[in-house]
């Protein structure tokens, strides 16, 4: 038995383009002015203070948590100096952690961080304050506290 190839004729293909129609548009006003934003140019030391007086933490504690020297933070009180960015966002996660915890706690606040929780399997709550996830697992569990739910 002979097998019959078949021959095929390809054709010259023509591609399709597609055509999407344009719409141009002109924005009657800007969306933002950039000369106009409210926004704090340099996260001064004068602004650190005022979360330094919500709680009672020591230098010590603070340059720990900043991951910075304790001399840094005085030269930044002497000077007034700026803080990096990391640290401001470091600083704005702590206030907000203090705000909830000294809403919850009163005074008493600084020392239930740095009392061991059963939460923690005996580790304080302070011990976590040194990571972003740390931190919002702190302010999760005050939250907890707050409306009674236990962990």
């Amino acid at each position: 038995m002979k097998k019959f190839t078949k021959s095929y004729v390809i054709k010259d293909t023509v591609t399709s383009i597609v055509n999407e129609p344009f719409v141009g548009f002109i924005a009657a006003t800007p969306l933002f002015n950039l000369k106009k934003q409210n926004a704090v140019k340099a996260y001064t030391f004068k602004h650190f203070k005022k979360v330094t007086d919500k709680i009672d933490f020591t230098l010590q504690d603070w340059a720990a948590l900043l991951f910075i020297s304790e001399r840094t933070l005085q030269r930044y009180a002497k000077s007034n100096g700026e803080f990096n960015g990391l640290q401001v966002e470091r600083i704005l996660y702590l206030e907000k952690l203090i705000d909830a915890g000294n809403e919850l706690f009163g005074a008493d606040f600084a020392n239930w961080l740095k009392q061991p929780s059963f939460k923690y399997n005996g580790a304080t709550p302070f011990s976590l304050l040194f990571s972003h996830d740390g931190i919002i697992d702190v302010i999760k569990y005050i939250g907890q506290l707050e409306w009674g739910v236990l962990p």
